[in-house]
């Protein structure tokens, strides 16, 4: 499975991780933590649905804790997260946390309608996406082409 981000989840996590003394600085640790050996077949599964028109396609949320705040899911990180097993890839869409200075209840419906639309622009029609490994999210591997 190859993971994927667009532009809103990079400049989310750009300035949850910017200042540590916020209470965000575990978020990379986090979200790495929550997905990694996961298969595409457990997060199609996992969280709450946010979008499932197609039988190959989704779009969920998956909530976990923010290890730097001490909180539990319920509290911690939102991660909005499209998974495509036709294509046999995840998209990083959004992240945004429950609690703290930079925290918001909910994403907006009018805001994943932007997501949706900057993961085909970015990521279906140009081929060419911000790559990432699961084991360190921060760390960009490689502008790499989908395979269609």
């Amino acid at each position: 499975m190859d993971c994927y981000s667009i532009s809103t989840f990079r400049n989310a996590l750009n300035t949850l991780t910017r200042r540590p003394k916020d209470g965000y600085s575990s978020c990379v640790k986090d979200i790495c933590k929550e997905i990694r050996g996961l298969s595409i077949d457990d997060l199609f599964i996992k969280g709450a649905i946010l979008n499932n028109s197609l039988p190959h396609f989704r779009v969920v949320k998956l909530y976990f804790k923010n290890s730097s705040m001490n909180t539990d899911r319920g509290g911690g990180f939102r991660l909005i997260l499209l998974i495509n097993k036709k294509f046999n890839h995840i998209v990083l869409l959004n992240i945004y946390p429950k609690l703290g200075k930079l925290g918001q209840e909910n994403q907006q419906p009018s805001e994943l309608v932007v997501q949706l639309r900057l993961y085909k622009e970015q990521v279906l029609e140009k081929g060419n996406v911000v790559s990432h490994d699961v084991s360190n999210l921060k760390e960009i591997i490689a502008t790499a082409e989908i395979k269609r």
